[in-house]
């Protein structure tokens, strides 16, 4: 589907050697019908299933391979970003890996009818701190039940005075990336 090895262009549909989807399509339109799980994204992502015919299941599918490449290669890049910023950590230096997409609703046994349309939800923010000695792994457990940006910034500034607190450290740089899961 790529060239091999595969460069940046392959990855983004502008390399001129790779195959277009033209010439996908005539790999895959053997079948006449497909059936098939595809994840369909309205307000949140769903796994639907589908039975299309040949023409529409591969029209879908090369539509969604050009963002899989994308994704493919972003996800690379910072696997290799974050393998290097671990290996080169100085004396007084961390990196934190923080997830923010860990959310639960609750859900109770015997509930009375109007507690199904309560929507409260607790978001657990794992935190992963790498040292140049060790690897030390601290969780933080939200109690607050409207998680926002305010939410988000006051438990990175908790963890930011935990770590010069216990450890001495001085940051001068605190870098962060985001990803959405869902990139169309």
């Amino acid at each position: 589907m790529v060239c091999n090895p595969a460069s940046i262009d392959c990855y983004f549909s502008n390399c001129e050697i790779c195959p277009g989807f033209d010439e996908r399509k005539e790999i895959l339109e053997y079948e006449t019908t497909s059936t098939f799980h595809h994840w369909v994204s309205v307000d949140r992502c769903n796994l639907e299933t589908f039975k299309k015919s040949a023409d529409e299941f591969v029209d879908i599918f090369c539509r969604d391979l050009k963002v899989l490449f994308r994704h493919y290669f972003i996800a690379k890049q910072q696997s290799a970003f974050m393998a290097n910023t671990k290996e080169s950590l100085l004396e007084s230096e961390v990196t934190v890996l923080c997830d923010f997409s860990e959310n639960y609703s609750f859900v109770l046994l015997d509930e009375a009818q109007s507690y199904h349309w309560n929507s409260s939800q607790a978001t657990v923010h794992p935190f992963v701190v790498f040292f140049t000695e060790e690897n030390t792994l601290q969780h933080y457990s939200s109690e607050c039940l409207e998680h926002n940006n305010v939410a988000v910034h006051l438990f990175q500034q908790k963890l930011i005075d935990l770590l010069k607190f216990e450890n001495r450290l001085n940051f001068f740089l605190f870098f962060k990336w985001l990803s959405c899961p869902v990139q169309k």
